[in-house]
């Protein structure tokens, strides 16, 4: 048997124990039973192990699909970005994914999905802000009179003491 390694996750941990503990010839059921998982699964675990060692029932990193947009090239996005949508054209300083995206394929040549430019603006600390629509007839006093005055007496509070319920 190979040096015992520390498990990486509690998954991984638990297969090792499973096959530890049939190595000390521990009956599958009482295995299945101990851990709180299926006889099937331990079964699936043994033979893992059995054709493959005890390395096989390590955890093995899912690194995924590497981006289409290199940390280099998202850099220099940010930095491009940061002289504002009107110097590209764009009426407003507002930046939508859209326009981020548009962007970057004149950059780069490559499309990108809107979702994709929002992961990769959340990945650089960019935010969504969505700027607040106000009527300019908005009267500022009136409605801190309102919230103190008279949203006091319309906001449901606590019953007092003694008052029974209906439920």
């Amino acid at each position: 048997m190979s040096m015992k390694k520390k498990a990486a996750d509690w998954r991984e941990a638990r297969r090792l124990e499973a096959y530890d503990l049939h190595l000390s010839d521990v009956p599958q059921v009482a295995i299945a039973r101990r851990l709180g998982v299926t006889e099937g699964a331990v079964s699936q675990w043994i033979k893992r192990a059995r054709e493959g060692g005890r390395d096989a029932l390590l955890s093995t990193p899912h690194t995924g699909r590497p981006p289409d947009l290199p940390l280099e090239e998202a850099k220099i996005l940010i930095k491009t970005l940061q002289s504002g949508a009107e110097a590209f054209g764009f009426v407003g300083e507002i930046w939508t994914r859209g326009r981020v995206a548009d962007v970057v394929f004149r950059l780069t040549g490559r499309k990108f999905h809107v979702t994709q430019m929002g992961r990769i603006l959340a990945a650089a600390g960019w935010t969504r802000q969505k700027p607040a629509k106000r009527s300019i007839h908005r009267d500022e006093k009136a409605i801190e009179s309102w919230r103190k005055n008279k949203w006091p007496q319309l906001k449901k509070g606590r019953k007092p003491k003694g008052e029974q319920s209906s439920s």
